[in-house]
């Protein structure tokens, strides 16, 4: 077995331990019997996955399908674009998994939400866009001149984009869109509270 497998390995059961903390949210209804037509209202408590946020759900499952190419790429970083939450759960799988890592963000941003991204991952780079109202072409300016940088001191960087890649279109996103629309069959459940709260453990 090769170092690299040795490690892909190793890191897969690192990820594993991760993904076992993410999901299972809280499912709450919300305001039972006051809306027409008998329509109910749910919301599921993703602030309380690891950092906060359902982009935990999208990292997971992303370095999940991507963690053999990251190692046999031999990248010297993964980067990323975010307008927010996508780079607090970015730069904490990185940290958990040991990928050195840089965040492009839209300048503007709470002090609160820096300090966060700071404490999941001291390690982590972070870089802002130029131009506060152009935020996507900005960051792109940002991450274009990072990778031709990068090259010139033959650095390997590695765009993980997880708004363009492909796993989670065809595959994630479904799998998102049925942890949110769960079965919400025992309304006995819901009687007994007068703040309800359904499915709590649910995907």
């Amino acid at each position: 077995m090769s170092d690299i497998d040795k490690l892909n390995q190793l890191l897969r059961q690192r990820l594993k331990g991760l993904c076992r903390a993410v999901g299972k949210t809280t499912l709450f209804e919300l305001w039972p019997g006051c809306f027409p037509n008998e329509v109910r209202v749910f919301a599921k408590a993703e602030y309380t996955n690891p950092t906060g946020s359902h982009y935990d759900r999208i990292y997971s499952h992303l370095f999940e399908a991507h963690l053999t190419k990251f190692l046999k790429g031999r990248y010297d970083m993964l980067v990323e674009v975010s307008s927010g939450n996508a780079a607090a759960s970015f730069v904490w799988f990185c940290r958990q998994l040991e990928f050195p890592c840089a965040v492009n963000l839209p300048r503007g941003l709470p002090d609160g939400f820096l300090e966060h991204i700071a404490q999941l991952n001291p390690e982590a780079e972070v870089y802002f866009a130029d131009d506060e109202s152009a935020y996507v072409s900005g960051a792109v300016a940002v991450l274009r001149e990072q990778i031709q940088t990068a090259k010139q001191r033959r650095i390997r960087l590695h765009a993980v984009n997880h708004s363009r890649d492909a796993e989670i279109r065809v595959i994630i996103h479904p799998h998102l869109a049925l942890c949110f629309v769960e079965p919400v069959e025992p309304a006995d459940v819901l009687r007994h509270s007068p703040a309800p709260r359904y499915g709590e453990g649910h995907e």
